[in-house]
């Protein structure tokens, strides 16, 4: 696929997947509850949230599942929880715009991190339960990643525009990246330069 052509598909992959797009003036109403994950309570501003992180470290380090999908579904909801604690930084009083770039740069790595996940799933796989499961996993991820980008436009305002345009590039990357593994049916149709 050419470079120049990522945009468009971008654009249409949002249509084709029958998921709108998100203005920003709504992406304040993005909660945690439309990205599937709860609503988080210790933030990275709360001296308890290194408990949370360690939590997490020791949850991701002896989960011992060779279930692919069921491991990138986690990473997702990480994703997704990283997100919305940087969404929830910035709307508070007193922004401390460090702080709220620090989680945007932390959602940035676990993106990376969901990015390799999906990478390691096998595209063809034996089990016809995990192949729907894959398939389900990665049109739900399109459509996350695209109130992802809607939640990054807002908190573009209130960090720098350098760390802004790196983090939306990488979820643009992770989007096309699970464009890509969909299945051949589910795939966009049409021949090179048709968009």
């Amino acid at each position: 696929m050419r470079l120049s052509s990522l945009p468009k598909v971008f654009a249409i992959a949002i249509i084709v997947l029958g998921v709108s797009g998100i203005p920003s003036s709504q992406a304040q109403e993005i909660k945690a509850v439309d990205l599937g994950v709860k609503e988080p309570t210790v933030l990275p501003d709360n001296p308890l949230y290194l408990f949370k992180e360690i939590q997490r470290f020791f949850s991701a380090a002896f989960d011992f599942s060779a279930d692919p999908v069921k491991k990138a579904r986690k990473q997702q909801e990480l994703v997704s929880e990283k997100l919305i604690e940087a969404q929830l930084l910035s709307q508070k009083e007193k922004v401390n715009k460090s702080l709220v770039e620090a989680a945007v740069k932390d959602y940035q790595k676990q993106v990376g991190k969901l990015k390799d996940q999906i990478e390691k799933m096998p595209e063809k796989i034996k089990s016809e339960r995990l192949a729907v499961e894959r398939e389900k996993f990665l049109q739900e991820t399109a459509g996350v990643f695209i109130k992802y980008s809607a939640v990054i436009e807002e908190l573009g305002t209130k960090i720098s525009a350098p760390v802004a345009s790196s983090v939306f590039t990488e979820n643009i990357d992770a989007f096309n990246l699970v464009l890509e593994e969909l299945p051949n049916d589910l795939k966009l149709r049409g021949k090179p330069g048709e968009f």
